[in-house]
């Protein structure tokens, strides 16, 4: 399963299809996407990417509303055992995009903070995003509530109360993106 800023995709693997809905759970379409053997997905800003397992070991890929698929993009020896692709999200195409965990970095970064104070943050950011690229959404999420927790610590000690309600904020809506609940 993986999400850009309008849907939510996933593998049917044993119809061969790759479905999507939109972020609210309505509009499902469990046909999107005829996509081979399809066993990992992931979406950025211009298409959708799987893996495809026996007999067309590749990694296919097509538009974001589902046009100019190619099953074999790039022809593998075996069977993909992954996919990840640069960024967490992709803009839906109207206004601002949503944020990312690396824009989320960026911010932390820029603020000046005392310097022990940002590597701890820039370190539960690095997991975060280390485990959504290796498909461990559940662990992105306990990194990202960590994140919170400790910029809620260290507001209006460490951290600028505006800057802490940014980080926060921004970092929940990601929270939100990833799926994660409220915990």
């Amino acid at each position: 399963m993986t999400v850009d800023g309008a849907f939510i995709y996933w593998v049917n693997a044993s119809s061969g299809r790759i479905g999507r809905a939109n972020l609210t759970g309505t509009g499902a379409n469990q046909f999107f996407i005829t996509a081979g053997k399809p066993e990992w997905i992931a979406v950025d800003s211009a298409n959708v990417w799987w893996t495809n397992g026996s007999p067309l070991y590749s990694i296919g890929r097509a538009n974001l509303d589902g046009m100019g698929v190619s099953q074999t993009f790039i022809a593998t020896l075996s069977a993909p055992s992954g996919l990840a692709i640069n960024g967490l999200v992709a803009p839906s195409g109207t206004g601002p995009p949503p944020p990312t965990i690396r824009t989320l970095a960026s911010h932390v970064q820029g603020f000046g903070l005392p310097h022990g104070t940002e590597r701890s943050l820039l370190a539960k950011l690095n997991a975060a995003q280390g485990n959504v690229d290796a498909g461990q959404l559940q662990a992105a999420c306990d990194s990202l509530g960590a994140f919170i927790n400790e910029v809620d610590a260290q507001a209006g000690k460490k951290i600028d109360d505006d800057q802490a309600d940014e980080l926060v904020t921004t970092a929940t809506v990601i929270r939100q993106l990833l799926d994660c609940g409220a915990n």
